[in-house]
């Protein structure tokens, strides 16, 4: 059995044409999910993603029952069947059964879960061993904590910028464009979209709405700035502690800060 674990969490070469022929086929798979929802090339070629879809469950559920059977051997102590239970209800192993469940579950009842199919692709995480960047992960994480204060003020800054904005024009446009600024709320969103995407998508006709207007395209160039700026520093702020805590040795837990 260990040697079976060792083929998918081990550091061997045989370890990463196994990870790497199924990430591959993974990839495949989602593809093909895309491609066979259009029409015509269903039509073409559903034999073939018939047949491609039955190779890769065959894959997909001989590898899930080899992680199942080996997993007991990651918990310490003697192999215990028992430690198989633990691994089900982890999330990835809970991902991998809903990959396959969508194939098998037609057979049993009258329900069509192709659909789920598109889970695969979190499958990915375990392929690509999403820990070996957990360092980069937790510099991340730190770096919103810290920053959480700054961000959530400019979120509610600019919200009542353009609950301010929406106010404007709406009072500025309600009579010449009743059907595009019909009240303060829709407004609002007239004005969130012309700052996310730096343009009108009704243009204004007085005179004072295409000022406010260009006001509010401009303003979202600062509404997209400022979070980026803030997270940025951030960044620059826990790289430079990194530097000056490293070779530091916690005297509580004994591990490197």
């Amino acid at each position: 059995m260990e040697k079976i674990y060792n083929l998918f969490e081990g550091h061997t070469r045989k370890t990463k044409i196994v990870n790497t022929s199924i990430a591959v086929l993974i990839i495949l798979n989602i593809i093909a999910v895309i491609i066979d929802s259009y029409k015509n090339i269903n039509k073409m070629f559903s034999n073939e993603f018939y047949y491609f879809e039955v190779f890769s469950i065959i894959v997909f559920s001989i590898e899930y029952l080899l992680r199942v059977i080996s997993s007991p051997c990651k918990y310490v102590g003697k192999y215990n069947p028992l430690n198989m239970g633990r691994y089900i209800i982890t999330p990835l192993a809970i991902i991998d059964l809903l990959s396959i469940l969508p194939f098998y579950l037609p057979l049993l009842f009258k329900l069509d879960l192709r659909f789920i199919r598109i889970i695969r692709v979190f499958r990915l995480i375990r392929i690509l061993k999403i820990k070996r960047y957990s360092k980069s992960l937790d510099t991340i994480i730190r770096v919103f904590k810290r920053k959480k204060t700054d961000l959530v003020m400019t979120i509610f800054v600019v919200g009542i910028l353009i609950i301010l904005s929406g106010s404007v024009m709406y009072y500025l446009e309600n009579d010449l464009q009743p059907e595009n600024f019909p009240n303060i709320v829709d407004s609002s969103i007239w004005s969130l979209k012309t700052m996310i995407f730096l343009g009108y998508e009704t243009p204004p006709m007085s005179a004072l709405g295409k000022i406010v207007g260009l006001l509010i395209t401009l303003l979202g160039l600062g509404w997209i700035a400022m979070p980026i700026s803030i997270i940025s520093s951030g960044f620059v702020e826990e790289i430079n502690r990194q530097k000056e805590c490293k070779g530091i040795i916690c005297p509580h837990c004994g591990k490197e800060l």
